[in-house]
């Protein structure tokens, strides 16, 4: 007798057979089929990813983009038909910039009335029928996919990963009508993961190599604008090679470690100190390498762009120049760059990288030394971010790994931090607030030893639904902390407001709609939800909690701490 299996028991096998550890799901109607099986499953002893629920739909999306950060490897978030892809769609804007792998299930509203499994049986099953459902996210997913009938499941599902985990990684969206999970089929044959891999970024073309590594050796300033680098922490020791061979500055977004922050050919964090006097500027893995109404190269300036999409070509407005693109491996790249550039070497080239190395080494002197100067942290008042960092960077152990969405404060905290390395900091990259927490969440959920800490200011601590993401973190007891950088404003609109305005009413007469006046207690909702919660009004007690909050964490509980911050006046 032929075994038969619902298409629901195939969508399980078939994650399983493609190494998924989560399935990150916020229930609803058209769940069930999914949830009926996993149970039938595991009473029979199968195998199968774990199945954790997540009270919304932004933490499934976000938790599962930090399993992947922490993993490599792509995992599932499920979510409620249409109104549960609204709600999750906003993190994926994050997974886009930030190329975080995963894939998004939802179920569909049933178009059977009557008569087969699966097919309508709620009042509300008429009004989740919308015309496009795939809309909600289709400005941020890679592909997108459904399932109609159970026997496609397998085939679907693998391509669906091997789509998602394929340079450059990103989302997937797939969808099941609940008739397909309810519906049994004969199992056939395996869909084998290994017969999907995914496709990753090759190598450059020679030609170009060669062009680069002339304008190298030709140019007085050389300077690299990294953005997204250290995804890959062999790029951040390729581009040091480079570096220090070739007397390349490094100016850098910090959305990931690109480049060491102590090293003598950094140059900090503003695009200005290349754009403004560079010759050759070689963008690497950067999306918005420079705003051009603030600054912009001279039209002498040789322009490179290298990385897995160069001109990032789903963005509508874009507009960045270029004599040279490259769509291939930033590693790959710049180990070959090394390699020419090596065989050209003659003492002519070799004064003229010295000089440049020896002005880039003054450079990181002049901007480092006044950065990284300690700063006072007065009794009885709010600390400011550079002393948040100064402290972090001192008093938080060594296997820590930074989700960092405080805005405004984000660059002064991260450029404390000079002992970071490769892989150790992570940015939302979109423009989707709240995702820290969640990502920080699920990063802590892999187990990898290390402790995620999650930056963010009350704005972004608010969009995270911080309730659903601390009731999840203190029942899996994920070993994480969330620093709150209070400073009772959304700072960013207000500078906005300001820069947008010097002269308005808003400046003159008080800003609308952007101070909290009196803020959230991060502290009180943490401790709501079964989550160490500590609070800090200066800095002696910051450091007092902070340590608190480690030692929590080290002994497998999460902690969330709020320390009253100062406005930053321009983000470095």
């Amino acid at each position: 007798m032929t075994e038969m299996a619902t298409g629901a028991e195939l969508f399980l096998r078939t994650l399983q057979d493609r190494g998924v550890r989560f399935i990150l799901m916020n229930p609803g109607t058209d769940t069930f089929p999914v949830q009926e099986a996993y149970a039938k499953l595991s009473a029979a002893g199968e195998p199968l990813p774990q199945l954790l629920m997540c009270p919304f739909e932004s933490l499934a999306s976000s938790a599962a983009q930090g399993v992947y950060l922490a993993t490599g490897r792509a995992q599932v978030a499920f979510v409620h038909v249409d109104v549960g892809t609204a709600n999750a769609a906003g993190s994926l804007n994050d997974a886009k910039a930030t190329r975080a792998a995963v894939v998004l299930c939802a179920g569909r509203s049933p178009v059977s009335v009557e008569g087969v499994p699966g097919g309508r049986s709620k009042f509300i099953n008429w009004l989740q029928d919308v015309p496009d459902q795939a809309m909600l996210v289709r400005n941020y997913v890679k592909n997108e996919q459904i399932a109609y009938r159970a026997a496609a499941i397998p085939r679907t599902v693998q391509r669906a990963f091997q789509v998602a985990e394929s340079d450059p990684a990103g989302a997937v969206y797939v969808t099941f009508p609940r008739e397909a999970l309810m519906e049994e089929t004969s199992l056939g044959g395996d869909i084998d993961a290994g017969r999907f891999p995914p496709v990753r970024a090759g190598s450059p073309n020679s030609e170009d190599i060669e062009q680069i590594a002339e304008w190298i050796l030709a140019a007085r300033r050389p300077v690299v604008l990294a953005g997204y680098l250290g995804r890959d922490p062999d790029a951040v020791r390729a581009l040091v090679e480079l570096s220090e061979m070739a007397g390349i500055g490094v100016v850098e977004y910090r959305g990931r470690v690109n480049f060491p922050l102590t090293h003598e050919h950094h140059l900090g964090f503003r695009p200005e100190a290349a754009t403004e006097s560079a010759d050759l500027i070689i963008v690497a893995e950067h999306d918005v390498p420079y705003v051009p109404a603030l600054t912009e190269p001279s039209t002498q300036t040789k322009l490179v762009h290298v990385g897995h999409d160069p001109f990032f070509e789903t963005v509508q407005t874009w507009g960045f120049p270029s004599d040279l693109g490259i769509r291939a491996d930033a590693r790959r790249t710049f180990e070959a760059l090394r390699r020419v550039i090596a065989d050209r070497l003659e003492p002519s080239t070799q004064k003229r990288i010295d000089t440049r190395a020896a002005a880039f080494q003054a450079e990181h002197v002049a901007w480092s030394d006044p950065a990284w100067a300690q700063v006072d942290a007065p009794a009885g008042e709010p600390v400011s971010p550079t002393f948040i960092g100064q402290v972090l960077a001192e008093d938080l152990p060594d296997n820590i790994v930074v989700f960092e969405e405080a805005v405004t404060s984000g660059n002064p905290i991260a450029l404390q931090m000079k002992d970071l390395g490769p892989g150790r900091l992570f940015r939302n990259g979109g423009s989707y607030l709240g995702w820290g927490l969640g990502a920080a969440v699920g990063f802590g959920l892999a187990r990898t030893g290390d402790i995620p800490v999650a930056l963010c200011g009350e704005g972004s601590f608010l969009f995270a639904v911080p309730s659903a993401v601390l009731w999840f973190a203190a029942t899996n007891q994920v070993p994480m902390i969330a620093i709150v950088a209070n400073n009772a404003v959304y700072n960013s609109v207000r500078l906005a407001g300001r820069d947008g305005y010097p002269d308005g009413a808003q400046v003159r007469h008080g800003y609308v709609a952007s101070d909290f006046g009196r803020p959230p207690a991060a502290d009180e909702i943490a401790r709501a939800c079964g989550v160490a919660g500590f609070r800090a009004a200066d800095g002696e007690q910051f450091r007092a909690v902070l340590k608190q909050a480690v030692q929590t964490v080290q002994s497998g509980h999460p902690a969330v701490v709020t320390v009253d911050t100062t406005m930053a006046e321009r983000p470095l």
